[in-house]
This record gives structure tokens, sequence and C-alpha cells, in this order.
């Protein structure tokens, strides 16, 4: 059925040449991945090829299709097409173009092809800005769990030193109050004497010391 189908109207500027906005009928943009191959082989197939395009300097066409070794056999007419059908509408089997939308005798779905309605180009341009935004969410994600895991760890390690300091500074007391009534017994009198001070402060500086290394393991 497809090889019925000779004259094909192909559109330019973002079917055939990548196009971003009007600079100029001088400004072409370099031809679409596959675009030349597929012209080549609609050639060889027996199709007669016209390029159906709103510029209007055939020349300036001529010249860009031809540098880039682009096939074709006319631009923006048909010779063959019947007089009495010469509305401005180039006549052929089947069109191709980036704005084109097919209306399949149902209305209602063709206004809804046209309310939302994108070019290739653009829809690429929105389906790789969702890509990109996918991989930041994902690596926004990754990076907040490693941090939060971080932040575990380190809770924990706050935790387990202030523990310890707590049970440290626990036994120096005990074991500085255990001094001072072994001191004060009638039976260990003359065991310490005096010295008790001294080694109860010794204690008490000890914990001091752990503490304030604890404070900087913290910090």
């Amino acid at each position: 059925m497809m090889n019925n189908i000779k004259t094909v109207c192909i559109d330019l500027d973002n079917t055939i040449l990548h196009f971003e906005s009007w600079e100029g009928e001088h400004i072409f943009g370099k031809p679409i991945e596959g675009a030349i191959q597929a012209l080549s082989k609609l050639k060889e197939n027996g199709y007669t090829i016209i390029i159906h395009t709103t510029r209007a300097n055939k020349q300036l066409i001529e010249q860009e299709l031809n540098m880039y070794q682009i096939p074709f056999d006319y631009i923006n007419e048909n010779p063959k097409q019947p007089s009495n059908s010469l509305g401005g509408k180039t006549l052929g089997d089947i069109y191709v173009d980036d704005r084109a939308i097919q209306f399949d005798g149902n209305w209602t779905t063709t206004l809804e092809k046209i309310s939302s309605f994108e070019t290739w180009e653009k829809r690429k341009m929105t389906e790789q800005s969702d890509d990109f935004l996918n991989a930041s969410i994902g690596f926004l994600k990754e990076d907040f769990s490693q941090s939060y895991q971080q932040m575990r760890h380190y809770d924990n390690l706050i935790i387990n030193i202030i523990t310890f300091s707590f049970v440290q500074l626990l036994f120096g007391i005990g074991a500085a109050w255990g001094v001072y009534n072994f001191d004060k017994s009638k039976d260990n009198a003359q065991l310490l004497n005096e010295n008790y001070r001294f080694v109860i402060v010794a204690i008490l500086f000890i914990c001091y010391l752990f503490c304030i290394f604890a404070c900087f393991q913290i910090y």
C-alpha cells in the first residue's frame, strides 16, 4: 500500500534541518540525524520529494540542500499538480511536518491534540529537563540519606561519649566520697591522715580532665 504513495511533501525547518528561532532567511540549521539517509531512501524507492516550507527564497533553500547533498525534486510546488487545484497548497500524497496533526475524522480528539501540541524538539527538551530534574532529585535523596546516616553515627558517638563521661564522673565522685569516709573512720584515722584531701582533689581533677577531653571529642 505504501508503494502507491509517490509524492511526499516534507517540511524543512525542524523536520529536515534543525530550527530554534527565526534569524533571517540566510540562516539555516544543521541536518537532523537520519534525515539525509531517509530522503535518499525515498528517492531510491521512486518518490517525488517536495520541500514544503514557509521560507520563500527558493534559491537559498536549494543552495542549502545541495550543500548537504539532501535529495529533493521541487520546492513549494508540484508541476504535476492540476491547474484547477492551484490554490496555494502543494499537492502531495502524504505530508511530513513537525507541526502537523493528522485529522482522523473526530474533532473532539483533534481539539485535544491541538491544545496539548508540542513540537518534537520542544518535547525532547522537556524530557531532558525532566530527566535532569529526576536525576537531581535522586542525587539529593541519596545525599540526604548519606548525610542522615552520618548524623546518626555522630549522634550515637556523642551519646556514647556523654554516657562514658557521666559514668566516670559518678565513679570519681563515689571514689572521692569513699576516700573521705575511709579517712574519717576511727580505724583508719592514722592511715591517710591529712593526705586524704590531696587524694580527693586528684580524683576530682582526673574527672575534670576526662570531662574536658569528652567536650573536645564532641566538638
